[in-house]
């Protein structure tokens, strides 16, 4: 049989409901009805939308199947082609069947027949329902009466929840910005949809313009929507594999996914490449059009900057060369951050539709249309009232669909109420007194499990709102799911599939939630210190995973320390990967502090069997008095010797000379704008009040090898624990790469040996800024791999590990490394901002932890600002953690 054939229905249907649909498919085929099924006669390149289009003509009905989420590209196209064959046949039947966990369509409320699977995929009744729709058999009352039951459930608004292209026959408002979309992209192949957040823009591109382009024009679109979340390219591989694959099972899913993230991150394979291919493969489709919903999470949630800019990049070129185009919408206070990316910025030039606040008449449209197609009404006035209630703020659009939903729950007699408008708390105090109502319900046991749940879900603000944040429900706990689903089906929560086979995602209905619920603001204020930690951690999480959990990337001390105080206070609130992540730091945190325990007890024990040798060798007192002599003739010669040594060592160290600051001050710690600020950066003045000299790069490996023999030719032995240090340096560390396995107190005798000393604090921050006193690298404001060794670009912006000292250009000083290659110990003791002064004289024999500076190779450019922070303890030796010199300058 071939798709020319006459069928009796055709099944529409979204690839990951393609098990449930078969099997309706065969019971369908057993009633004796003819089925035509996709996948059972479409043949390999023959054009899908010309064989799909003369299967729904010469078929007798159509079966649109509803699951969980939104319609897919195909689906919607054999949606449309089965409504428009209704629109001239009015005895052709479209039969929506609503399978688990479906949100009804609101574009199918005229339609007569509606099956409802929802609660058993294999309901008797249903399927035969279904089978005498097809054969056109009129409706009896029964029929009646369960198309009503199943219409009471389906509420013409949307609530906090955007507008889906199946729901486009109930969107009105927004015709204007929709035509003003549609022609942009009708001359351009990269748009940027931008308003207000709770402004409609992700619903004026779903709702508003994808059902355009699928009725209007001579293109054939294929359409694909992605978020990016805290891994953009995932993502976007999630998105593509199904075009290439449609019939993968979720194993395979997964492995193609990771295959083609790895391969889009590496750049082995271009976005242009697979746009192409997947376009070959449905003969007959003509362009991709990708929406990318959601951009600020690019800024939001993204960790990894490298990632973030082959992202853009990628489809940044194949817009411009494949036959693909991009739609993204941006919240209207992240548009400074996407335009700081030139490239980016480029392309939106005169490519921007702006989503502005609606007016009075368009509001009153969104209002009143949809209930008019379901037969409601308002009480006079309540229109009005609520028009007057919304007024001119943007960010009330979701408010004010979700009032109108709680307005239709609440209906009586097909009226929406006075009453009821003024009982939920109109529209500033309805969304919270929903919340309250919902979460009053649940058992004490519950209440705890759902604000661990809010909270999980909520990004706080630095100087910023507070935004929602999206996570697996795997992340969430599996503990939670009862109340997660309970709260899902009040809409304080959406849950999703994860389309790429991911695992079930969640977050917060909409931000009006965040911004509008008192009980949700004071659990985020009272918990934000964690919060905010949590979202530092999260980046540096992310990089470790991405790194394929490398012990390189494990939390620096500093970070380590307060992670393990969060494990022990929050260790409920923390997911596997992240309680993981800080026992495999604290687990090589105690290897190498064991190893260096055992290497001290094995030198002591060395040294006390090299005690009793010597106390049993006893000489003559003529030995001895010969001895006495030797000595006192040699004494001048060993002070020459040793002094000879000690130039040889120091020179040629590179001093650089940095004057003091006017006045014997600067302002240290973070400057303005910097908006990674931490609070132990904070900006005050510190003293400076004398010139001095610091080393134009840091101590090489070779320079403090040297060191070490020096210090054992001078002695007639080993002084100095070589194995932690000298055996310890990376693999293919040379002799020009910065020494690093380095403690404190090794730095320090160093320093003291040619006659210098650790910098402190305030001199390596002063040094560092090269001049550039209000900016947040040496360089400017912006990170850039051309200046630093760091890993905040490509994960490693030239160098696996450390660089040969001085690879970088120097600072305005002349002095090298002062960011990134590996961070650098100062003289000062660590303590918190502010204090006025800083010269580091502390007791060198104390065991308080030290500052370190500079970050290194493995940093990310919010530890390489230069007023970033750390610390370690004196003993401490770190495999990328090394120093320099300075010494007090002239006057």
């Amino acid at each position: 049989m071939s798709a020319g054939d006459a069928f009796d229905v055709f099944l529409s249907y979204h690839w990951r409901d393609h098990a449930r649909v078969e099997a309706v498919a065969r019971w369908l085929r057993d009633q004796g009805l003819r089925v035509f099924l996709d996948r059972w006669y479409l043949l390999a390149g023959r054009p899908w939308p010309q064989a799909l289009e003369q299967a729904l003509g010469t078929c007798r009905a159509a079966a649109v199947f509803v699951g969980p989420g939104e319609m897919g590209p195909w689906q919607q196209r054999e949606k449309n082609l089965a409504l428009e064959r209704q629109a001239r046949d009015a005895g052709f039947p479209v039969v929506p069947v609503l399978l688990p966990q479906a949100d009804p369509v609101l574009g199918f409320l005229g339609l007569n027949t509606w099956v409802d699977l929802r609660e058993q995929p294999d309901d008797p009744a249903g399927l035969a329902l279904l089978a005498a729709a097809v054969r056109g058999e009129p409706p009896g009352p029964d029929v009646r009466d369960t198309l009503n039951a199943t219409l009471a459930t389906v509420s013409p608004y949307r609530g906090l929840l955007y507008f889906r292209e199946e729901d486009a026959p109930f969107f009105f408002g927004r015709e204007i910005a929709t035509q003003r979309l549609l022609d942009a992209v009708t001359r351009q192949s990269l748009i940027a949809v931008v308003g207000a957040s709770g402004s409609g823009k992700s619903s004026v591109v779903r709702a508003g313009l994808l059902p355009r382009l699928r009725r209007g024009g001579d293109r054939v679109w294929e359409v694909a929507t992605l978020v990016p979340g805290d891994r953009p390219l995932y993502a976007l591989a999630a998105t593509l594999a199904p075009l290439l694959e449609p019939d993968m099972n979720e194993v395979d899913r997964l492995i193609e996914i990771t295959r083609l993230s790895r391969a889009l991150q590496e750049n082995d394979l271009k976005v242009r490449d697979v746009v192409e291919r997947a376009l070959a493969k449905q003969p007959g489709t003509d362009r991709l059009l990708l929406v990318a919903d959601q951009w600020e999470e690019l800024y939001t949630l993204t960790p990894d900057e490298a990632g973030r800019r082959r992202f853009i990049d990628e489809l940044l070129e194949a817009s411009r060369t494949a036959p693909l185009s991009v739609v993204l919408t941006l919240r209207a206070d992240f548009v400074g951050q996407a335009l700081a990316y030139r490239p980016l910025s480029d392309r939106l030039q005169d490519a921007q539709v702006n989503v502005a606040p609606m007016t009075r008449a368009e509001l009153e449209r969104a209002i009143t249309a949809p209930a008019g197609k379901v037969g409601l009404g308002f009480e006079p006035g309540l229109v009005e009232r609520i028009l007057d209630d919304v007024g001119e703020e943007p960010g009330n659009l979701p408010l004010l669909e979700f009032v109108l939903t709680r307005l239709w729950e609440d209906r009586r007699g097909g009226q929406l109420l006075h009453a009821a408008y003024e009982s939920m708390g109109r529209l500033d105090g309805a969304i919270a007194t929903k919340a309250e109502e919902v979460f009053g319900a649940l058992a004490p046991a519950q209440q705890q499990a759902a604000q661990r749940v809010f909270l999980q879900l909520v990004r706080p603000g630095q100087g910023a709102e507070d935004t929602r944040r999206r996570a697996s429900l795997a992340d969430i706990g599996e503990g939670s799911e009862p109340v997660v689903k309970k709260l899902a089906d009040e809409r304080l929560l959406v849950t999703a599939p994860g389309g790429s086979g991911t695992g079930e995602t969640v977050e917060v209905s909409h931000e009006a939630l965040i911004r509008h619920w008192d009980r949700l603001k004071a659990w985020v204020n009272g918990d934000r210190e964690f919060l905010l930690w949590r979202e530092r951690f999260r980046g540096l999480l992310a990089e470790w995973q991405r790194r394929d959990k490398d012990a390189g990337a494990l939390l620096p001390p500093a970070f380590l320390a307060e992670a393990e105080r969060w494990l022990g206070e929050r260790a409920d609130q923390l997911t596997a990967d992240e309680r993981e992540y800080i026992g495999q730091g604290v687990a090589l945190r105690e290897r190498d502090r064991r190893a260096e325990e055992d290497h001290r007890r094995a030198e002591q024990d060395r040294r006390e069997r090299e005690i009793r040798r010597r106390s049993v060798r006893k000489t003559l007192a003529l030995v001895l008095g010969l001895a006495v002599l030797v000595v006192l003739g040699t004494l001048g010669a060993s002070a020459v010797r040793r002094e000879s040594i000690r130039r040889a060592l120091a020179s040629d160290l590179g001093w650089v000379r940095i004057s003091a600051p006017p006045g014997g001050e600067f302002t240290m710690g973070c400057v303005p704008g910097d908006r990674e600020c931490r609070p132990d950066e904070k900006r005050h003045p510190a003293g400076l009040p004398r010139h001095f000299e610091i080393m134009s790069h840091g101590v090489t490996v070779e320079r403090f090898r040297r060191f070490i023999e020096a210090q054992s030719t001078l002695a007639g032995r080993v002084l100095l624990p070589t194995g932690p240090i000298m055996d310890r340096q990376p693999d293919g560390s040379q002799d020009t790469h910065p020494v690093v396995y380095v403690s404190w107190n090794d730095a320090r005798d160093f320093c003291a040996f040619v006659r210098g000393r650790l910098p402190t604090e305030a001199e390596r921050e002063y040094a560092a800024r090269g001049g550039n006193a209000d900016e947040i690298y040496p360089w400017g404001n912006a990170y850039s791999p051309d200046q630093a060794n760091g890993a905040g670009v490509t994960g490693q912006d030239k160098w696996q590990r450390s660089a040969p000292v001085g690879s970088f250009p120097p600072n305005g000083y002349g002095v090298h490394d002062m960011i990134g290659n590996v961070w650098e110990w100062t003289a000062s003791v660590y303590r918190d901002y502010p204090y006025r002064s800083d010269d580091g004289r502390e007791d060198p024999t104390s065991p308080r932890a030290r500052v370190v500076r500079g970050g290194s190779w493995n940093s990310v450019p919010r530890d390489l600002r230069v007023s970033s922070r750390d610390y370690d303890s004196p003993a401490g030796r770190i495999y990328d953690l090394g120093f320099r010199c300075a010494r007090d300058g002239s006057p």
